[in-house]
């Protein structure tokens, strides 16, 4: 006789052939895949840098797009100062005093401005640059609208090669903030950068024209539309700025999310 274990699989044998039941092949187990720990917890890290990064961004923006409203609304109160010490002699020894505080003002918001811009250089160096040069057209303007003749004339050079220096490494720092974050805004802020490096080359060979006797009229003329051409720019920056703190804070709020 055969043992039980060798009946059962003889018995189990002609019943698959009489019942034509076919026999399943055992299906090969794949090994689980799994990420490598250190590359999950690499990626981890690398989204709480970019929610952290996009969140300073925004912050950064934001206090930046506050100040120069405070600076907008300093200049709007000296034109009004300005304009009442003309009219009325009996207001200028009060308004002269009230310009020189605010001044000193405004030469701190631009000193705050400038360190603020200063501090995303850790994150983009050209936002260190264009925070010296926004604090050296700063001080450079105080100085030539406090010292006239030849002096003065060179503080206002200096103040106005520092202004456009500022813009392009500004510019250029706010496009590159938003590589792999928002496109569009890095494209807005070069086309901004282009147009402004364009609007300057324009100033400079209509002021240039301006001492020729033919072209001084046009260039006159030219200079004045340029005038308004840079109030322009300027507002336009402001929204820009404003603009690229809320992207910044919704990139995060959905990276956060996500």
């Amino acid at each position: 006789m055969y043992p039980d274990s060798q009946e059962d699989e003889i018995d189990l044998f002609f019943k698959e052939q009489e019942e034509g039941f076919v026999k399943k092949e055992p299906q090969e187990v794949e090994p689980q895949s799994y990420e490598d720990e250190r590359e999950v917890m690499k990626r981890r890290i690398e989204h709480e840098e970019k929610v952290a990064r996009c969140t300073v961004f925004s912050k950064k923006y934001m206090t930046m797009f506050l100040i120069l409203i405070g600076g907008i609304a300093l200049s709007v109160v000296t034109l009004i100062l300005t304009a009442l010490g003309l009219s009325f002699s009996s207001f200028r020894s009060s308004v002269s005093t009230i310009l020189v505080i605010i001044s000193f003002l405004s030469f701190a918001i631009s000193v705050g401005y400038g360190l603020v811009v200063y501090s995303l250089g850790n994150y983009h160096y050209e936002f260190r640059a264009a925070g010296l040069f926004y604090m050296l057209n700063g001080a450079m303007s105080a100085l030539y609208n406090s010292v006239g003749g030849t002096l003065g004339f060179v503080f206002e050079i200096v103040a106005a090669i520092a202004s456009v220096m500022y813009m392009l490494k500004f510019a250029t720092a706010m496009s590159a903030s938003f590589d792999n974050v928002a496109t569009y805004m890095a494209i807005t802020w070069e086309t901004f950068r282009k147009v402004y490096t364009y609007f300057y080359y324009a100033v400079i060979i209509l002021t240039l024209g301006s001492f020729v006797p033919v072209l001084g009229l046009i260039a006159a003329v030219g200079l004045l539309v340029l005038s308004v051409v840079a109030i322009a720019l300027s507002i336009w920056q402001i929204i820009l700025i404003l603009r690229s703190s809320r992207v910044m804070k919704q990139y995060a709020d959905a990276i956060f999310v996500g």
